[in-house]
């Protein structure tokens, strides 16, 4: 579909087996200069005016480093997926939504948050060459919640932009997308990712306190799941705390 929309110099083709973080970066290097990059997945469908809305709130202030729209499921398109994130203290990923919460206005008031999804960020070039862009240990998932939490630690603001409306599949999540891009899958990935997320960015002083509260947290949740007879959580859970 790219290619037939867009001409050959107007494409950046990067190696298939990158991580989502590295061919951001690998496109951006090869990329004409820009003031701002919007990151768009493959399986988000843009409605009219998003960039606008984006751009709208992201330009009210200089140390806004970040933007991401209100984020909608598709097929369904009125369920809210995201409208800002931030995780949990164990690590989980955390969008304050209730399940299938459908989009009543509830969050029309542009806020600051912790981090935004990459599906539709849009980022200032300035605060994505300071931080160095993703980090390469996550390789797929866990990546929006650790940059927007070095943002704000670098002293840039992460804003939701609810003017700006996108619509996401969710391909990987659901397990709808054969292809991951080269990535290989790990079991416990999502949930090694959490917990790596919450020891990279733990102030140093705190970080042995964090990582045996982690430890032993996993040891016991995973013991939970092996009493309640749900042995793929506790693989996954085990997984992650070792990996």
């Amino acid at each position: 579909i790219v290619s037939e929309s867009f001409s050959q110099t107007e494409q950046v083709v990067v190696p298939a087996d990158l991580s989502f973080g590295a061919k951001v970066a690998a496109a951006i290097d090869q990329a004409p200069p820009a003031d701002w990059y919007w990151l768009l997945h493959d399986d988000v469908i843009v409605e009219p005016g998003s960039l606008a809305g984006l751009l709208n709130e992201a330009t009210l202030a200089e140390d806004i480093g970040a933007v991401g729209p209100k984020v909608r499921e598709w097929p369904s398109l009125r369920r809210l997926l995201e409208v800002g994130l931030t995780i949990t203290g164990t690590g989980h990923r955390e969008t304050g939504l209730e399940p299938g919460e459908p989009d009543a206005g509830q969050f029309d008031r542009a806020r600051d948050v912790l981090a935004v999804g990459t599906a539709g960020i849009l980022i200032r070039a300035s605060a994505w060459r300071e931080l160095n862009g993703f980090d390469p240990n996550l390789p797929l998932f866990g990546d929006d919640i650790d940059f927007g939490w070095r943002l704000n630690r670098a002293g840039w603001r992460v804003r939701t932009a609810p003017e700006s409306v996108v619509f996401h599949a969710e391909a990987s999540r659901s397990l709808r997308r054969n292809r991951r891009g080269g990535v290989r899958p790990r079991v416990g990935e999502r949930r090694s990712a959490g917990l790596y997320t919450l020891l990279a960015n733990v102030q140093a002083s705190l970080l042995p306190f964090m990582w045996l509260r982690l430890f032993f947290g996993c040891l016991i949740r995973s013991f939970g799941f092996v009493v309640g007879k749900d042995f793929h959580a506790f693989r996954r859970e085990l997984a992650a705390m070792l990996t």
